[in-house]
């Protein structure tokens, strides 16, 4: 079985490539190339330091093998400091409420930069496994800032902006899998609080999750 791509379709990928990038709005084009200066600048020194951690030895190194298979602390605290000088450089935050030291960036600007930052390929400036990354998603910054009592806001949002926190959300039920939004569970409501029962829960990320939804 041949996966190569045919000439023609490697000609059709490269046209709507250049369509996309003639299209991208000339603020978002510079967005895109003040990160990337900043990955050259700060992050690639960090990859280059740690090769490790980005060759055909990653899996293995990023693994903490006496630890019973958990992520590797020292791969760890690279993508910490890769969201701490990210943060210093005002990329972090960009798609967050100013409340929480965002730039309110638009989710047509965030989703271009991301899918540019996918396009680079290995790299500190986007980890897949655990989705970190120079411009993240991170939709439980938005969920508790909207919907969060003033405790949980004071307790949760700076930390799950910085990745001292992480709030799990996963449901799963019996023939269904882990799809939110085809549960079977019975849900009812007191006061001001609903709750979800009679269905299955399964935490993912449980190795470092501070708290389940």
């Amino acid at each position: 079985m041949d996966l190569n791509f045919t000439p023609g379709e490697l000609a059709f990928r490269d046209e709507v490539r250049s369509f996309v990038r003639a299209s991208v709005p000339a603020d978002i084009a510079h967005k895109i190339t003040e990160i990337d200066a900043f990955i050259e600048r700060e992050l690639v020194p960090l990859e280059q330091a740690h090769p490790e951690f980005f060759d055909y030895r990653r899996e293995y190194a990023r693994t903490d093998w006496e630890g019973g298979g958990q992520p590797c602390e020292a791969f760890e605290e690279l993508v910490r400091e890769m969201k701490r000088r990210a943060d210093r450089a005002g990329f972090l935050r960009l798609g967050l409420p100013k409340e929480v030291g965002g730039a309110e960036a638009s989710n047509l600007a965030v989703v271009i930069i991301r899918e540019h930052l996918s396009a680079r390929g290995l790299g500190l400036h986007g980890n897949l496994p655990d989705e970190s990354s120079v411009v993240p998603s991170m939709p439980m910054v938005h969920i508790v800032h909207a919907y969060g009592s003033p405790a949980q806001k004071a307790q949760y949002l700076q930390g799950l902006v910085n990745g001292e926190h992480y709030i799990a959300f996963a449901l799963t039920e019996p023939d269904h899998g882990s799809d939110a939004t085809w549960l079977m569970g019975e849900k009812s409501r007191t006061g001001s609080y609903g709750s979800l029962d009679k269905c299955g829960l399964m935490t993912m990320v449980a190795l470092v999750v501070s708290s389940r939804v």
